[in-house]
């Protein structure tokens, strides 16, 4: 068994890689792990130029990450956005039913960046000043407002925001709606849904494309 982290696969082979039936082994051979999905480049039927540059392009996107954590020279490119969370309000009455979203809730009032929007977004009206100087973009009809926040850098991000930051992480993004309703009278009832973006810096993956596109054959489509 040797594994690899499923975005590698993504951003070497491309978004649709998965549909490719050259690829069905990698998708037959992915494991889940501490909850991330890695493959197993070295399953039944995998082609060894895939699994080659698959290993590869790990190996050197891990030595990228190193050297641009400890400031050294890094070589060309390119940046990736990577959902790591998405939860919706469900509906009901009661609590248990209508799955309220309570520990995204408390894991943004857990960091400075993000309790911003539980200040001023969750409240019953909404601060679009102070919200706009802390960054936050808005988007909003006569209930419901979207916002989207970006925070730099690492941070201690739990199981609810989206978990660890990858070490390619160099950004994470929140979008959150949340609806104003007049029968939504509590900042948790306003809390509609989240999604939690990994904006990750990674090398570029054009070497090892160029070797599958030799050994494998071409016609897969390259990631944005």
């Amino acid at each position: 068994m040797r594994l690899v982290p499923l975005a590698c696969a993504e951003i070497v082979l491309g978004g649709a890689w998965s549909d490719d039936p050259r690829y069905y082994p990698l998708v037959q051979g992915a494991r889940s792990l501490g909850g991330r999905v890695e493959l197993d480049v070295a399953a039944a039927g995998v082609l060894p130029a895939v699994a080659d540059a698959l290993v590869g392009y790990a190996d050197a996107d891990r030595s990228y990450a190193e050297r641009f954590s400890a400031g050294r020279p890094v070589g060309p490119w390119i940046i990736t956005k990577r959902r790591v969370g998405s939860w919706q309000q469900g509906a009901g009455t009661k609590s248990a039913r209508r799955g309220d979203l309570h520990e995204q809730l408390i894991g943004l009032e857990a960091h400075p960046e993000t309790q911003v929007l539980v200040e001023h977004l969750l409240t019953s009206q909404v601060d679009v000043g102070a919200l706009e100087r802390a960054g936050v973009l808005l988007r909003s009809d006569e209930k419901v407002t979207r916002a989207e926040l970006t925070v730099e850098g690492h941070r201690s991000w739990g199981a609810a925001l989206g978990g660890a930051a990858s070490a390619s992480e160099i950004e994470r993004l929140f979008v959150v709606e949340a609806n104003h309703a007049a029968w939504r009278d509590r900042v948790l009832r306003r809390l509609c849904s989240l999604e939690v973006w990994s904006i990750e810096l990674h090398t570029d993956p054009a070497p090892w494309r160029e070797l599958i596109d030799g050994g494998a054959g071409s016609g897969h489509e390259t990631a944005d």
